[in-house]
């Protein structure tokens, strides 16, 4: 399960929800994500179009969501909430304070709640030789930084996607990837879910379901998007 609460920063404008759970093929494992798309009514569809959209055409209504958080979101701070199934094994719930950027693609977390092998994160795209500086934890919590790769083996022990996939556009455009890659080759099933709270937001869902093959990385996917 994964949650992400996130306002664009500076204007402590809170971002619109989707919610997204998968089952990762390669490891057969179950999972619940929660994170932000950005589908705002009163700029890019009436709350009518995004029912119309949801219900016939959900890749359509992924696309606009990842133009418009593209057009109008640059930066925003939040709090991330996951705990992860790897490798067989159910690890503690984190509770992981962020602030993100864009441009350069940059990202902060530090842990508040069940820190992995680290409890602070930096990674800016292009600095530090491409490489995250972190604050180790455990007998090596005295040493003030370290340079590691975002997807060495000791970070992926105890997380499923590395730091530089984070960040809402990143997963949107996958899931753009995924869902049209399976609507050419005809093996996508959607269906609409109707009207949902995530929070205290009313959400518009939907599911959509893929064949169990290592391409598409996910099983099923259920997105509910803030109607702005």
């Amino acid at each position: 399960m994964f949650m992400i609460s996130a306002k664009n920063y500076p204007d402590n404008k809170l971002l619109c929800l989707a919610v997204v759970e998968c089952v990762v093929v390669i490891t057969v494992i179950v999972l619940g994500l929660c994170v932000f798309a950005y589908a705002d009514a009163a700029e890019t569809v009436s709350r009518d179009e995004l029912v119309e959209l949801a219900k016939n055409d959900p890749s359509d209504l992924l696309e606009k969501s990842l133009a418009d958080y593209k057009n109008n979101i640059k930066d925003y701070v939040g709090t991330f909430h996951k705990q992860e199934r790897i490798r067989g094994k159910l690890g503690k719930e984190q509770a992981i304070v962020f602030k993100f950027k864009e441009k350069p693609f940059s990202v902060f977390m530090k842990w508040e709640k069940n820190p992995g092998p680290a409890d602070k994160l930096l990674y800016v795209e292009g600095a530090n030789d491409n490489k995250m500086v972190v604050h180790p934890t455990g007998l090596m919590f005295w040493i003030k930084s370290v340079k590691r790769d975002p997807g060495c083996k000791a970070a992926m022990r105890s997380n499923l996607y590395p730091c530089d996939r984070f960040g809402f556009e990143r997963l949107m455009k996958r899931l753009v990837t995924v869902a049209s890659s399976a609507e050419q080759a005809g093996v996508v099933q959607t269906k609409y879910l109707g009207f949902c709270e995530v929070g205290s937001r009313e959400c518009v869902g939907f599911e959509t379901v893929l064949p169990e093959v290592t391409e598409y990385g996910t099983k099923r996917v259920v997105t509910k998007i803030d109607d702005g």
